[in-house]
């Protein structure tokens, strides 16, 4: 029960992390442009309360590594590196949800938060976190019992 409660908070601090960003900075072009800010901290334990519990599951192993790697290149001291690591994490995060054929659906919908990206690519970072925070919520509430079905 006590890891159970752990992982609904990292969940949680990761779907609200980016909205406190905004809140007290408005939007910036990424996430990672919060790095420089006072909040830096709040990246930093997100990242990485993230990537403790990715990590111990099949198809996460990989991009659990490349979010704690990009954690460790902060954007403004390694632009280059940084952006890799962040797309090679998007992209792991999208092909660990397609290992999973019972819940495509959040393929679907991991792949339509794109189309966000005429708003910007700040939104689309958001939207794609929110997804799979939601697929992880879903997983984990079946596997404790506390839901009958995935929820899409």
């Amino acid at each position: 029960m006590r890891m159970f409660g752990l992982k609904i908070l990292v969940i949680c601090l990761a779907i609200i992390h980016p909205l406190i960003f905004i809140y007290f900075y408005g939007q910036r072009i990424t996430l990672s442009s919060y790095w420089d800010t006072l909040l830096e901290p709040l990246f930093i334990i997100s990242n990485a309360s993230t990537s403790y519990f990715l990590f111990s599951l099949k198809y996460w192993r990989l991009p659990s590594l490349f979010l704690l790697l990009l954690t460790a290149f902060p954007v403004y001291t390694f632009p280059l590196t940084h952006n890799i690591l962040a797309g090679l994490f998007f992209v792991g995060a999208g092909a660990a949800l397609f290992n999973r054929p019972t819940f495509r659906n959040y393929v679907w919908l991991y792949i339509s938060v794109l189309l966000l990206g005429f708003m910007s690519w700040l939104w689309v970072e958001i939207a794609a976190i929110w997804v799979l925070c939601l697929y992880h919520l879903n997983i984990l509430l079946l596997v404790e019992g506390k839901v009958k079905k995935s929820w899409l």
